[in-house]
């Protein structure tokens, strides 16, 4: 979209020129009407001005980064080329971010040189931050250009419908050495492997969103038709699946979702095969603790409460659980039961609006659970986690 206006110098010349018209007719001030014509000529010339040097200017915009850490930030890159032989006159620009990702931004880039010389073109960074999980749009940029009187301006916005997914925030958590399959072990099971008769440690499993391309296994793919990719032996051993409920009750789900995606990034980092769960969506699968982390946490980046989604339970070889539940009801309680019947262990962090009954029937199901609020450490809930799920039965 492009506008010609006048800025709020040029409304004064336009409104001095007007007055000396009109007086020059009421009283007869005829010395007045060359003043007129001089303001209002300076403005013709100034509209022409921007509208016709130069005749072809370009602007480009662009994002390396899509998806950003909680906190993290990037550039944009907004990029005005001139593609006319002309020199441009004085270029400004206005990128509208949102609040969450920084907030509006501007500056200005003077005159961009002719197509044929070295100045051709003028780059400008917006900087990016990411304030708040979710997809953002970047918003519109707007580029200005301005005649040397500073009276006309010619506008162009640019709506190119780039988004932006910033992460849900995360913190370190310390090893749940309760969590079967725990690092230790796997170590050990994996270099008996090694130290063996010459067992194949790679195995091949269906392909699962978010696992990365690189580990696609393309003979085992020919051969069964389907897309196969390869995973450690003693990774597919210690599986562990993250399942996540924001809530099907009004109530606070950030907490669950920094909870859900710490817990998520730290056992990518301690070498589990992560999966996770959110009802409504595909399981994630999360095989190392790169591209397939932001991947699978873009999905906790636009969750919310929603209406009630169907539950599905991790694969059938997933041994441990640790589930991340907001505020939920008996019937969505028993969901849950049902749906982790098969897995050897669920550890659960429930938020605590919940109500007793709810803990119940979980505890009920053999589940280890601990109850959060939303002004609750992270850290300190997990901790209490552990302690709980190395407890004894009673």
């Amino acid at each position: 979209m492009r506008a010609v206006r006048l800025t709020g110098r040029g409304v004064a010349l336009l409104a001095v020129a007007l007055v000396s018209v009109l007086a020059a007719g009421r009283w007869q001030l005829d010395a007045l009407l060359p003043v007129a014509g001089l303001l209002l000529g300076l403005l013709l010339l100034a509209a022409l001005a921007v509208l016709l040097v130069p005749r072809r200017l370009a602007v480009e915009r662009s994002l390396a980064v899509r998806t950003l850490d909680h906190g993290a930030v990037t550039n944009a890159r907004v990029t005005i080329v001139n593609r006319s032989r002309v020199q441009s006159l004085d270029v400004r620009w206005r990128a509208d971010l949102p609040s969450a990702l920084g907030g509006p931004a501007s500056g200005a880039v003077g005159s961009v040189g002719p197509a044929d010389s070295r100045r051709a073109s003028a780059d400008a960074a917006v900087r990016v931050s990411g304030g708040s999980r979710g997809r953002h749009a970047l918003g519109p940029v707007l580029v200005v250009v301005r005649d040397p009187f500073g009276v006309v301006v010619r506008r162009r916005r640019i709506d190119d419908d780039v988004d932006v997914v910033v992460l849900p925030r995360r913190v370190p958590l310390p090893r749940l050495s309760a969590v079967r399959g725990s690092v230790t072990a796997r170590t050990g099971r994996a270099s008996a492997r090694r130290r063996g008769d010459g067992e194949d440690d790679v195995v091949s499993r269906a392909y699962q969103p978010g696992d990365a391309p690189k580990r696609i296994d393309w003979r085992t793919t020919a051969r069964r038709g389907e897309l196969m990719v390869r995973q450690d032996e003693s990774v597919t051993a210690d599986q562990v699946t993250v399942a996540v409920d924001p809530g099907t009750a009004p109530g606070p789900t950030e907490w669950a979702l920094v909870a859900a995606a710490s817990a998520t990034s730290h056992f990518a980092h301690e070498g589990h095969a992560v999966a996770m769960v959110v009802p409504g969506s595909e399981p994630r699968a999360v095989v190392d603790a790169g591209d397939s982390v932001s991947t699978a946490l873009a999905v906790l980046a636009e969750l919310s409460h929603r209406d009630r989604a169907p539950l599905e339970g991790p694969p059938p070889d997933r041994r441990s659980v640790v589930a991340v539940i907001g505020v939920v009801d008996l019937a969505r309680a028993r969901e849950w039961v049902s749906a982790l019947r098969r897995s050897e262990q669920v550890l659960a962090m429930v938020a605590g609006d919940s109500g007793g009954a709810v803990l119940d029937v979980l505890r009920s199901a053999g589940w280890r659970v601990v109850a959060w609020d939303e002004t609750d450490d992270v850290v300190a809930v997990w901790s209490e986690l552990g302690r709980e799920a190395g407890r004894a039965r009673p």
